[in-house]
């Protein structure tokens, strides 16, 4: 999915069952925050997907806000589609917790995953993101032609992305 979809209508990038007006774009809007660190995480995706760069920089936590505008993070990522969320693992331990997932993306015709174990804490009753920890099998790859498709339609590669 990418912001060139109507996200009112496709279901959410984050890989919920709901229409992204009904999960992510509650948070990404500012109507409130999102009450686990595995929702934030799954918003920041979203919001990369849809083009909410200014929500993506929000949710830093202030010791590790990046120095780049949201427009600068726009430029960065104009070549980029992002394809499909996979969450791994969540663990809450009270005031922090870890998210582990791995999220595809197209590139200037390559194609990417992202594998990280995220941190995130709870600060004033609203989770942000920390940092992470990026995992060896981070990077490009090609998937098979025969392959279930990455963004998620349940189509083989060929006849979808490929």
């Amino acid at each position: 999915m990418n912001s060139q979809n109507n996200p009112k209508l496709t279901p959410c990038p984050c890989g919920s069952s709901n229409s992204y007006q009904n999960c992510c774009n509650n948070y990404i809007s500012a109507n409130h925050y999102p009450e686990t660190a595995e929702k934030l995480m799954r918003s920041r995706f979203s919001a990369y997907c849809v083009g909410a760069y200014q929500y993506i920089l929000d949710t830093y936590h202030a010791s590790t806000q990046p120095s780049i505008s949201a427009q600068s993070l726009a430029q960065e990522d104009s070549a980029t589609q992002w394809l499909t969320l996979d969450v791994i693992e969540s663990i809450n331990s009270g005031q922090t917790a870890t998210v582990c997932f791995k999220a595809y993306r197209q590139h200037n015709g390559e194609f990417y995953c992202l594998h990280e174990n995220s941190r995130f804490v709870l600060e004033d009753n609203r989770w942000l993101y920390v940092d992470g920890d990026i995992l060896a099998d981070t990077g490009s790859f090609k998937p098979g032609r025969n392959d279930q498709c990455i963004c998620g339609s349940g189509k083989k590669f060929k006849r979808c992305c490929g």
